[in-house]
């Protein structure tokens, strides 16, 4: 009877063991499976899953064009910070100050910037026409490593934003002085610029193009204020903002992120100074003994927060490397490929509104309870990525329509009743709103001008209503109710501003 009972007692001992270790055990291989097959079904459907599969293959010639752009930067003379000329100064309510119009022009801690920034221009002369004739090559690229990942250092994106600034500098002061011809090539070569690296599959590659298109949008603007620009200029930029093209590298680099992606966190379950870097952004590479001592002392002076510190770093961390890691590298490839769906959709010309909300609708469903790693395919990274595109695309079309709707203005003394008017010698179609895909909004003014806008954002026709919603920037126009064309602040409104200016206090 006693051995029986013994008997009983080790079987139940076997069994709750079996199950500590069996449970677990089982909860990793599952979790791994899910994976793997999520991965194998993006391979079926053609997916790019690898570095080879990611990368581009840039010809000789484009990567020599790169090397070629960098070098003529070199000889630039930065523009001091305080003589760079704004392109506008948006006053809200869809009005802004034409900057290049102004005699006087104060920016940072300079009064006036014209003598200043006159003076450094004059030096940039030689440097900007080589920058301008390398500008002209059909493609410009960069040799990298993408095997690097996350370790993958990009120098020249800096230097491309660099050479756009010194471009629209150009650009205004060439305005200011009369020179329209001039400042049209540099726009030009400005608008050239926002290609580049149009093929470099990252997600901040793009973001600097954006940037750079951004800068070049407001150098447009304020070069449509003026009666001088030729209708052959003008159609040469128009055609060069029509070609832009942001959607494309989209994809590509969403794909890439998601391999950097897979192999920063494989790296993290082989490597406890990689999985700590990820729960500790920034943290310094100390010993694991150093850390240990670290993380004592903190339960010494404060046992809450110290404990908590503790078990975070070491079972927190084993815990993660065994299962939740599976589930977090699954959860950012299914946030990541919904953004590229929605690229795709986007390119397909479905509206943007709708695409962006399929997206956040489906990233909701996914892994709700995951996240806690998912450094490069979070829904946040993702959707914010994908925003700045939406951004840059209302510009984009607006500003291709202004630019017709000054050509046309050019030549018949008037602007047109209807967008209609436009078709089909200054363009193909009726402009299109990317955000609902309806024909953007216009109709004239009874003073002349007009009103042209995209609904914004938020996919909802407010009646061409300016104003920025709360907790939006009031400067940024494109995030407005409705994203509104900026139309010249009057002399009175440019006097009414000034006249605020002389109440703030001095610092």
């Amino acid at each position: 009877m006693i051995l029986r009972r013994r008997s009983i007692k080790w079987v139940a001992a076997l069994v709750v063991v079996g199950v500590c270790v069996g449970w677990p055990v089982r909860a990793h291989f599952r979790a791994k499976a899910r994976l793997a097959a999520y991965k194998q079904r993006l391979k079926a459907a053609g997916e790019k899953m690898t570095v080879a599969d990611a990368a581009p293959t840039p010809s000789l010639e484009a990567i020599q064009a790169g090397q070629d752009l960098l070098l003529a930067s070199t000889y630039l003379v930065p523009v001091s910070w305080s003589n760079l000329p704004p392109t506008m100064r948006y006053l809200g309510g869809g009005k802004a100050i034409v900057c290049w119009q102004q005699p006087v022009l104060g920016e940072g801690n300079s009064t006036n910037v014209w003598p200043g920034l006159r003076a450094e221009m004059a030096r940039n002369t030689e440097a900007l026409e080589n920058v301008r004739l390398v500008l002209h090559a059909p493609a410009i690229e960069y040799n990298l490593d993408y095997r690097q990942g996350a370790m993958l250092l990009l120098p020249h994106l800096a230097r491309l934003k660099g050479i756009a600034q010194q471009l629209m500098a150009a650009a205004i002061l060439d305005l200011h002085e009369g020179r329209v011809t001039n400042a049209m090539d540099n726009l030009l070569a400005l608008t050239a610029l926002a290609r580049v690296p149009r093929d470099e599959p990252i997600m901040i590659s793009e973001l600097v193009r954006v940037a750079v298109a951004a800068i070049a949008d407001g150098a447009t603007w304020a070069a449509l204020q003026s009666n001088d620009c030729s209708e052959p200029q003008l159609q040469l930029l128009q055609t060069a903002w029509q070609n832009l093209d942001f959607y494309t590298q989209a994809e590509g680099a969403l794909s890439m992120e998601r391999i950097t992606a897979e192999q920063y966190v494989q790296q993290a379950r082989q490597s406890a100074s990689v999985a700590r870097s990820l729960f500790a952004a920034g943290s310094s590479p100390n010993s694991a003994l150093a850390e240990l001592a670290e993380l004592g002392k903190g339960v010494l002076e404060n046992p809450h927060e110290g404990l908590r510190a503790l078990l975070n770093r070491y079972p927190g961390l084993w815990i993660w490397r065994y299962w939740g890691s599976y589930d977090d590298e699954l959860a950012a490839a299914e946030v990541t490929q919904a953004g590229i769906e929605c690229v795709r959709q986007a390119r397909a010309h479905e509206p943007l509104a709708l695409a962006l909300k399929g997206f956040v609708n489906k990233c909701a469903r996914v892994h709700p309870d995951s996240g806690m790693l998912l450094v490069f395919g979070s829904t946040n990274v993702v959707q914010h990525y994908l925003q700045r595109i939406e951004w840059m695309e209302i510009q984009r079309a607006l500003t291709v329509t202004a630019i017709a709707l000054k050509r046309f203005q050019l030549r018949h003394g008037a602007y047109p009743a209807a967008l209609s008017e436009l078709v089909p010698e200054y363009v193909v179609q009726v402009p299109t709103d990317p955000i609902d895909g309806r024909p953007l909004r216009y109709r004239l003014r009874g003073d002349g001008a007009y009103l042209l806008y995209s609904v914004g954002e938020d996919g909802e026709d407010n009646n061409g209503d300016p104003a920025a919603p709360p907790d939006t920037p009031k400067q940024q126009w494109v995030r407005g109710r409705d994203a509104v064309w900026p139309m010249p602040a009057s002399a009175e409104e440019i006097r009414a501003y000034e006249s605020k200016l002389k109440f703030l206090p001095l610092k």
